[in-house]
């Protein structure tokens, strides 16, 4: 099931129909938006007997693809044979426990699956997420599979941002933009399955991630866990700067601490945005601005993510204390 993300729908929709696939695309954009989302649901509606037909014939757009057949659940569990997904959590053949980066190893087994011919009209499909971790070597050997695609082969290459792939391989795929869902698009999912007091809290935390918010809307106790965190930080935020610093430097500990804190600073932000006007609703806008800049700066790079949320926190808090003290 796919949330939002029209345009793209409409395209992979577009070039399915009328047989003009390209062999790789790099969906690119904030993580849980949606990006392997789609991967998945273009790999279903090609190996689905329900949804593909011949060369040219889709019998329902990919946003509705996925039923439960064979094909459909081998997918969503990884393990079709024909669909090969790799990051640095599922590997093919190197050792997990020790993986920082995709290594070359994965990419030569990955070289080795898709040597061999497609057997009829099949095809082969890579989804490779945090394609922006791969090792120099690995790149170097991912080029050339990409250069010399075999027939019906296609490639999902998965990332964050544009910027941090290698432009040799930018320039060898389609990049196609995914931006956070508006909630308008989201609310009416939620209604659907939450009671309606959690509705607006799911769609504040999530910002627009579609895959937290689908993640929240199956197990309540994610939710519950998330929103614990919230609270804790929006406690945390009641201080002044050196409690913010030292608050930073416990939340930098984990990526999902980092991300935790991140996400209830910019609703934090947020609140007071909606509360403000004139110069103060300016100075806010600004605050969430920048503080959007240094999380993609925290995401996307090997800065210390200590030092990142020192900045974020200490350049929102003086003029959050000053429309604070103007109320």
């Amino acid at each position: 099931m796919i949330l939002g993300h029209e345009r793209q729908v409409g395209y992979f929709d577009r070039v399915m129909a009328g047989g003009r696939m390209s062999h790789g695309y790099l969906l690119h954009g904030p993580e849980r938006v949606g990006k392997r989302a789609m991967a998945y649901a273009i790999a279903r509606s090609l190996l689905c007997p329900s949804y593909y037909r011949g060369e040219a014939s889709i019998v329902k757009s990919i946003a509705d693809a996925g039923d439960d057949c064979r094909a459909c659940r081998e997918i969503d569990a990884g393990a079709h044979q024909y669909v090969v997904v790799l990051d640095r959590a599922h590997t093919l053949v190197s050792d997990k426990d020790t993986r920082s980066e995709i290594p070359i190893e994965d990419i030569r087994e990955l070289k080795r699956r898709f040597s061999y011919a497609a057997v009829g009209d099949v095809w082969r499909i890579a989804i490779i997420d945090e394609i922006d971790t791969m090792s120099r070597d690995a790149e170097v050997a991912f080029l050339k599979l990409l250069e010399e695609p075999g027939a019906r082969t296609l490639f999902f290459l998965i990332a964050r941002s544009r910027d941090a792939v290698p432009p040799t391989i930018v320039s060898r795929a389609m990049p196609l933009l995914f931006a956070p869902v508006p909630d308008r698009v989201l609310a009416p999912y939620v209604r659907t399955r939450l009671p309606k007091e959690k509705v607006e809290d799911i769609l504040a935390m999530a910002r627009g991630r579609v895959g937290l918010v689908m993640e929240w809307a199956r197990d309540p106790a994610l939710l519950a866990e998330a929103k614990k965190n919230a609270a804790f930080f929006e406690k945390s935020f009641a201080g002044g700067i050196a409690d913010m610093l030292a608050l930073s430097e416990k939340a930098a500990e984990t990526e999902m601490t980092r991300r935790s804190a991140r996400d209830a600073w910019i609703i934090h932000l947020r609140r007071h945005l909606a509360a403000a006007d004139g110069a103060e609703r300016s100075d806010a806008a600004h605050c969430i601005a920048r503080a959007l800049d240094l999380a993609g700066v925290m995401d996307e790079t090997n800065v210390n993510p200590r030092l990142v949320l020192d900045v974020m926190f200490a350049e929102g808090m003086v003029p959050l204390q000053s429309m604070e003290k103007s109320w």
